[in-house]
């Protein structure tokens, strides 16, 4: 059976990047291992060759990353598929969020689309480098006073380096669910204008980019990306059955 091996190679001399680099490879390792949940993506060994690079095996995966599905799947949206793959993802990001570990860097390029062997597609959720983690002191020491995390998907508490908390991710996944639909990021620009606008700004209509969402679609967006992590879902667990209710009512004829 196929495995996928990712090793770490350095091209640096900087003592204090490589270990850096080597701490987050290992969360990354820690994290997925501890999870072991079908949405998200196995490791079956790891450790170091005989070089000392660092390296972890993981499950083989055939399909393609979000980001390329949403770009290449063009329009009209694909509702149902797209509120199916949201779904996986919480559910998957809810099993992280149990075994108390924050992703805070999810985005569509680190979801992917995995073709099963017999044509079904399972969402993998991937890149736990810079995972947080909540229940392990050491893990949590290496993690909690730097800000990681992609511009584009960053919640407002996130790019403020304020407390994060599993509502993090949550912020983070209506933003995926707003590219989904739109086919584009809410806000965009240079990094400082993508993150004052994540503190400052109100979510951008998405009717107004894609006028055929569901109106329960886009209510769901504004409430995942709520400026206060009080006002939006406060589990993966309440999103994953908002996901599923939503589906049930939409019209028969809803692609």
């Amino acid at each position: 059976q196929k495995r996928a091996l990712k090793l770490l190679c350095f091209d640096v001399v900087d003592q204090e990047r490589m270990e850096m680099a080597v701490s987050r490879f290992f969360r990354e390792v820690g994290a997925v291992a501890s999870i072991g949940h079908q949405n998200i993506v196995r490791v079956f060994e790891f450790g170091e060759d005989e070089e000392g690079r660092p390296y972890l095996v993981m499950e083989y995966l055939t399909g393609r990353s979000l980001f390329d599905y949403i770009f290449d799947s063009g329009f009209p949206v694909k509702v149902r598929e797209s509120l199916e793959i949201l779904r996986q993802v919480a559910v998957g990001i809810g099993a992280a969020h149990q075994s108390g570990i924050i992703h805070r860097d999810l985005k569509s390029e680190n979801i992917f689309l995995h073709t099963e062997s017999d044509g079904t597609v399972t969402i993998k959720i991937l890149d736990f480098g810079v995972a947080k983690f909540m229940n392990n002191k050491l893990l949590a020491n290496i993690s909690h006073a730097q800000i990681f995390g992609s511009p584009g998907y960053m919640a407002p508490e996130q790019a403020r380096g304020l407390t994060l908390d599993g509502r993090t991710d949550i912020y983070a996944l209506g933003i995926i669910a707003f590219e989904l639909f739109t086919k584009q990021l809410p806000f965009m620009g240079n990094t400082t204008e993508v993150l004052l606008a994540h503190v400052q700004k109100p979510v951008p209509d998405p009717q107004e980019l894609n006028p055929d969402i569901p109106d329960a679609v886009v209510d769901f967006i504004v409430t995942a990306m709520q400026k206060l992590p009080e006002k939006r879902f406060q589990s993966m667990e309440e999103v994953a059955s908002e996901i599923y209710r939503i589906s049930q009512y939409l019209p028969l004829n809803t692609p």
